[in-house]
């Protein structure tokens, strides 16, 4: 079905397709809670040799098998096919005939008018794409002589983008940082990530064949959260991981769990800081595990100081209620 476009050419024109409560009867629906939401048009950039294209394979795996999504049209302008050989993909596509991924080496056309055909497309033929998701790996490789740099460039290729999410698709699209940021500033306009629903940067370690990937937020028009995600690359298996612990060390990791299970063994009466060492075997003069506590006071536990007890610290576990039973002495 052609969508139905209207042309306006006065108010009464513009107010007869106003919104209505029934065009807004929608729900969110999540391909994986709180990170990937359906039918969203998405942004995920990092420094060169993070894994993004492994992240994103796996993700289109991990949906074809759970029946989320339709299929996956990878399209890769970016990598060499030595590259893709090297990740398995001729194994993957031949498993998942529903991951159509579309190599540079096989397109005579610019990868800039692939995507004004797909643009055209769906503003021809209404919720056309629905269950498709389209990785675009990377943006940069689909703007042809545009600048990077420039909002007026920019600004259509992010229009012929959301065409494919009005038309019922999730989009993902990848980009790379500037050389001299940490990770979280991406190159060229910033009508990138106004443009988005979601904006991830993305950081990972790797041992061996497993890539550990941290994925920090830093745009949600939709509900999502900062993401710790972990990829076994010989089985392409992804699973969750606790965000707040995948950037610890295991010293802390180990640390942080011993004084949460005590924390919630003594429940809302807290425990003085001397005790609470004591109970995970430390001693009281252990400077490390004190600038731990500290540190981590706040985010994985409360904390308060007891004027009239010289001053002493006592510590609660962080689910607990905003007023636990604290002594009258007690100073934040």
């Amino acid at each position: 079905m052609i969508r139905n476009i209207p042309s306006f050419n006065n108010l009464n024109t513009l107010l007869a397709n106003k919104l209505t409560v029934d065009d807004l009867q929608v729900e969110v629906e999540y391909l994986i809670k709180d990170f990937l939401v359906k039918n969203a048009l998405y942004i995920f950039f990092a420094k060169a040799g993070q894994g993004k294209s492994w992240l994103m394979l796996s993700l289109a795996i991990k949906l074809l098998q759970e029946n989320l999504i339709r299929q996956c049209v990878y399209l890769d302008m970016d990598n060499s096919k030595a590259a893709l050989k090297n990740r398995r993909v001729d194994e993957l596509i031949e498993k998942y005939p529903d991951l159509a991924y579309i190599h540079s080496s096989k397109i005579d056309v610019s990868s800039k008018n692939i995507l004004e055909s797909l643009s055209l497309e769906a503003k021809q033929n209404e919720n056309c794409f629905e269950g498709v998701l389209f990785i675009f790996d990377s943006i940069r490789d689909f703007l042809g002589s545009s600048d990077m740099n420039s909002d007026r460039d920019i600004l259509p290729i992010m229009a012929q983008l959301k065409d494919l999410r009005e038309a019922g698709a999730t989009v993902i699209f990848l980009h790379h940082t500037t050389k001299d940021s940490d990770g979280h500033q991406f190159k060229g306009s910033t009508s990138f990530i106004d443009s988005v629903d979601v904006a991830y940067s993305l950081t990972s370690n790797r041992n061996e064949n497993i890539l550990s990937y941290q994925l920090m937020v830093h745009k949600d028009r939709l509900s999502v959260e900062n993401t710790a995600l972990e990829l076994d690359t010989r089985t392409m298996t992804l699973t969750s991981e606790n965000f707040e612990f995948s950037s610890l060390s295991d010293n802390e990791v180990n640390f942080v769990k011993s004084v949460q299970e005590f924390l919630q063994s003594v429940g809302a009466d807290g425990v003085k800081q001397t005790d609470l060492l004591k109970a995970i075997g430390k001693s009281s003069d252990d400077k490390t595990a004190r600038k731990y506590l500290k540190n981590f006071s706040g985010e994985m536990w409360k904390s308060q100081q007891v004027a009239k007890e010289n001053n002493a610290i006592y510590y609660f576990a962080i689910d607990l209620p905003n007023t636990p039973n604290l002594p009258d002495q007690m100073v934040a």
